[in-house]
């Protein structure tokens, strides 16, 4: 079955690709490779709560574009970021400042879509998956979700309230040293500025000007 999606898809020739909308997704929907875990996992991080969907549908960025960014994103972590058989990283959402309101229709089957491939086709490449500042209605979208989720992925999920996550929680699985201050460590390396971000950014520059290709600029919000 994962072959033939990596068939379908055109996995296998993604990142000879260029990708246009990467520093818009990056900036309207922010995700990061970041320093690794205690166990020298990378560390993924979302921030859903500071996704600007007006933004993205002005520059024509639409979930389309936001899926196969997605893939794109997730081979290059794992062909070129942590390429060891085997590798895993900790995944976290940060789901600070996102409301029930952000929820449309469109937002929610990317959402499905996106659980669906990472169960499917990397189900084992998660070392845990930590939910930081748990809103009271995101058992209502966990219900949504639920179905389409491995039960090996249910049993990696972590619930952090924002107490928990001011009291340095995080610190049981990352380091103080490797942890963001803003999220009790002791790290000032701001997310989105690590080595794997800053040779992320070198390696789509290099794609899109071998295909001459002009990225979408984010909007100045």
């Amino acid at each position: 079955q994962t072959l033939r999606w990596r068939a379908d898809e055109r996995v296998d020739v993604i990142l000879s690709e260029p990708n246009a909308v990467f520093y818009a997704l990056k900036a309207h929907y922010p995700h990061y490779l970041h320093l690794p875990d205690k166990e020298g996992h990378l560390t993924y991080w979302e921030l859903p709560g500071r996704l600007n969907l007006g933004a993205l549908k002005k520059l024509g960025v639409d979930p389309s574009r936001g899926y196969r960014h997605y893939v794109w994103h997730t081979e290059y972590t794992w062909q070129l970021a942590a390429p060891k058989e085997g590798a895993q990283a900790t995944v976290l959402f940060d789901a600070a400042g996102f409301g029930w309101d952000q929820l449309s229709f469109e937002l929610l089957e990317l959402i499905k879509r996106i659980v669906y491939f990472t169960n499917q086709h990397y189900p084992h490449r998660a070392a845990r998956i930590i939910v930081l500042n748990t809103p009271a209605w995101y058992g209502a979208l966990h219900s949504m979700l639920k179905p389409i989720m491995s039960d090996v992925c249910e049993t990696k999920l972590v619930f952090l309230s924002p107490q928990q996550v001011a009291a340095g929680d995080l610190t049981r699985w990352i380091d103080a040293a490797n942890l963001p201050a803003q999220y009790g460590g002791k790290s000032r390396l701001q997310l989105g500025e690590s080595r794997h971000e800053k040779a992320m950014r070198a390696f789509v520059d290099k794609a899109n000007r071998r295909a001459g290709v002009r990225p979408v600029q984010p909007l100045a919000v």
